[in-house]
């Protein structure tokens, strides 16, 4: 009985350090414009899509964005 409860409580230790760290390996937020690539968001332009905040170098590209955003998400996933 003392055996088990030892299992018990190192398998749930073991998962509690596992699900934790999955919180590490979670995808990192871009740092990209998906609408001009080569540009770093500014941090103050952002677009909502699908429930996700995305950030946007300029107005000009939140623009840009909002008319397909289908077309510059393909850029956020390379």
């Amino acid at each position: 009985m003392r055996n088990n409860k030892k299992l018990f409580w190192a398998a749930l230790g073991l998962a509690a350090f596992l699900g934790s760290t999955a919180v590490l390996w979670a995808a990192e937020p871009a740092v990209y414009c998906p609408v001009m690539p080569k540009q770093k968001i500014n941090g103050k332009t952002f677009a909502e899509y699908k429930g996700q905040k995305i950030g946007l170098c300029c107005k000009s590209c939140l623009k840009k964005f909002n008319k397909n955003p289908e077309k510059y998400m393909q850029n956020l996933k390379s």
